[in-house]
């Protein structure tokens, strides 16, 4: 597997199957492990649509980018998933999208 990022000095990259790095078959064993070996670190979730639905239990906030446009897509996040959370904010409107913020409710 092929990684595309730089490293920042300032963040703890784990990467799901990267012999290098955290993995676990359970998502939500993973998560607890990353909390306990870095318990002072905002632990961020970016995969896709199913990740995001294993790992709404633990997300105190959402931070959503909406495009705006039709696309080709076969993957989509099920609104439920926010049931248990308002918005916050709106942020950085643009012709392009929208972001907005969301916390646990």
């Amino acid at each position: 597997m092929q990684v595309l990022f730089r490293a920042q000095p300032h963040r703890v990259d784990d990467i799901e199957g990267e012999p290098d790095y955290v993995f676990s078959g359970d998502i939500n064993k993973a998560i607890n492990l990353l909390k306990e070996k870095h318990p002072d670190k905002k632990i961020w979730i970016i995969g896709g649509a199913n990740i995001y639905t294993q790992c709404i239990a633990h997300c105190d906030n959402i931070y959503l980018t909406q495009f705006k446009g039709s696309y080709d897509c076969d993957a989509f996040v099920d609104p439920v998933i926010f049931k248990n959370f308002v918005e916050l904010a709106k942020v950085n409107k643009t012709t392009d999208c929208n972001f907005s913020i969301w916390g646990r409710a």
